[in-house]
């Protein structure tokens, strides 16, 4: 997709975004994204309570929630200037780790195409990319591992709860042992 097209999808979010009456901040960022199969996608950067997304993340979040996971092109624009820039090398880094396959996606500016393997730790990529299995068919295996990771620690935690049953019984009887003695030394007079 050329860099006319793509940044026209970008203003027209920041369009959307001013009709709605969206406070702007100078540092806000919109990521338009066309995906391997032409489709379009956009995100807005944000803050929540776990720190600033960049919009490109934001972008890839809604382009993966739709079943696609490989970038063409990518238009990243201040809000406030509408200046194409070029996406962090974490952001790029956190595309390849995505889809190996996002290591042939470039960003555009008005005079340029930028590959992501100059933006980019490529070796992030490299290990799927030279893998003999197609990109689709690991991407399971990264979905099983979170379920698995969250499933050892619910365990873990489980464990230790009922290793605890015995200590929290001992502990009971040790307190019931101490209030009896309060009570004959307090009402051992009468």
């Amino acid at each position: 997709m050329t860099f006319e097209a793509i940044y026209k999808q970008a203003i027209e979010v920041l369009s959307k975004l001013a009709e709605e009456n969206k406070v702007r901040s100078p540092d806000e960022t919109i990521c338009v994204i066309c995906s391997r199969s032409g489709k379009i996608y956009s995100g807005v950067s944000r803050s929540d309570p776990t720190g600033h997304i960049p919009a490109e993340r934001v972008a890839l979040g809604s382009m993966v929630m739709s079943g696609e996971t490989v970038i063409d092109t990518l238009v990243l624009i201040n809000s406030t200037s509408r200046m194409a820039i070029l996406p962090s090398k974490d952001s790029i880094n956190y595309f390849f780790t995505v889809n190996a396959e996002n290591i042939n996606g470039k960003a555009v500016r008005p005079n340029q195409e930028i590959p992501f393997s100059q933006i980019g730790d490529v070796s992030l990529a490299a290990p799927a990319a030279g893998a003999a299995a197609p990109a689709a068919e690991a991407e399971p295996e990264k979905k099983a591992a979170p379920k698995n990771l969250l499933l050892d620690r619910v365990n873990s935690l489980m464990d230790g709860v009922d290793d605890d049953d015995d200590d929290d019984e001992e502990f009971l009887e040790e307190l019931d042992k101490g209030k009896d003695k309060k009570k004959k030394k307090r009402f051992g007079l009468f």
